[in-house]
């Protein structure tokens, strides 16, 4: 996953992600609210799964300036253009930056919340994902918070082709060319597994999760929120 990010161009990512996700700005804006609302003390540390390109960590430090922000990435350069915007928007002194995966997170610490928003799904394994979920409740103190957003639908189901159709619609008026649309969609099974909303709330709760809520959804993203158990049996 990471060399397909490290082959990403970091100058033109903002530009491209806004342009190709239905409800970028509102999905993180809400993200970051509902951090600032959740996050059990306003000193927290919170930890950023697939933090490249910094947008959440932007986002909710705005709203929580006196959080600090693990910011977790596997790909150089996505974490690079991180603390690029997180020194341009002077709060690169509260992020430490770990480029890694969650299995090189310190051992022994927990963290008062955390988000994963928009990597999920380039997870190719099923039982990947979920031992990506239980290592992130393993890292998070009882209580917390965990924000996470991913493309949701069996991919192989009528709804899912519904939405790549009105996606495909959607983006050709954003100024997309054909040739990304096209691309976007082939990669479908090959960079990009999606699992369905049903099977991504079951994996939450068999990680450790409850009080799983849907707080965002457009077209095949959806967003959940839920908090890590008490006590700690995961």
């Amino acid at each position: 996953m990471s060399k397909q990010w490290d082959q990403t161009d970091i100058h033109t990512y903002h530009s491209r992600i806004h342009h190709r996700v239905p409800g970028y700005d509102t999905l993180h804006n809400l993200s970051a609210t509902l951090m600032s609302r959740y996050l059990l003390k306003s000193e927290g540390t919170i930890l950023v799964i697939g933090a490249g390109g910094g947008e959440e960590i932007i986002r909710m430090a705005n709203l929580l300036p006196n959080a600090r922000f693990i910011a977790l990435d596997s790909s150089k350069q996505m974490l690079t253009l991180a603390r690029e915007r997180c020194e341009k928007g002077k709060i690169v002194d509260r992020v430490q930056f770990i480029r890694g995966t969650a299995s090189d997170l310190p051992k022994g610490i927990k963290y008062d919340a955390a988000v994963c928003l928009l990597m999920f799904h380039f997870i190719e394994q099923t039982d990947q994902k979920q031992a990506l979920l239980k290592t992130i409740n393993h890292h998070l103190a009882p209580g917390s918070p965990f924000l996470i957003a991913s493309v949701c639908r069996e991919r192989k189901s009528h709804p899912f082709q519904q939405h790549l159709l009105n996606w495909s619609t959607y983006v050709s008026h954003q100024s997309v060319h054909l040739d990304a649309i096209n691309c976007y969609v082939e990669s479908m099974g090959k960079t990009n597994h999606p699992i369905s909303s049903k099977t991504l709330k079951h994996q939450l709760t068999h990680a450790g999760f409850g009080e799983i809520t849907t707080y965002f959804q457009a077209l095949f993203v959806e967003a959940v929120f839920c908090r890590k158990g008490d006590p700690d049996e995961k």
